[in-house]
């Protein structure tokens, strides 16, 4: 059976170099950053365009799970409302895959340091260091990154994986 990984946490936290080295540890894997979806000039979020975003996002992970060139699908997004994330889901429950969910956190001080090492603009930064608290409400394990490297993070990761997900 096909797994699907998915990632959240606030900007900042290390979702795309994780899924990046997690990419690269997995046979038969792709990955799709939900901010790619995004990318547009002028950036509006609206109930349009975050709708449109949303089933974007369901059509592309849909034919990554579909795909028999690959095993796992790796999905990573700030994924701060558990609506959005249940909406994402209820677009893929008719597949057959294990789900496996994680949220990255860490220490708000962490977060802000790697922000500003990021050069985030002062309200972003504000905003991330806000929405923390939101992943403990979430259906959703939180991995605390707090001091931890890259690969440390992703070893587990890869280790959720292995003990085994659910059905979307």
């Amino acid at each position: 059976m096909k797994n699907l990984v998915v990632i959240g946490g606030p900007i900042g936290v290390g979702k795309s170099a994780v899924c990046r080295e997690l990419l690269s540890r997995l046979d038969k894997a792709v990955w799709l950053d939900g901010d790619w979806c995004w990318t547009m000039h002028p950036w509006q979020v609206t109930n349009e365009t975050q709708a449109m975003v949303e089933r974007n996002i369901i059509v592309v992970l849909r034919n990554y799970l579909a795909c028999s060139a690959y095993e796992t699908v790796i999905f990573d997004w700030v994924l701060h409302n558990e609506l959005i994330v249940r909406t994402i889901l209820s677009g893929l429950q008719d597949l057959e895959c294990r789900l496996t969910r994680v949220s990255l956190v860490c220490t708000p001080e962490e977060l802000r340091a790697r922000l500003i090492a990021d050069a985030c603009p002062p309200s972003a930064l504000d905003e991330a260091v806000l929405r923390l608290p939101l992943y403990q409400a979430l259906d959703a394990p939180c991995l605390d990154t707090t001091g931890l490297t890259v690969p440390q993070v992703t070893d587990r990761v890869q280790e959720m994986i292995r003990a085994g997900g659910k059905r979307p």
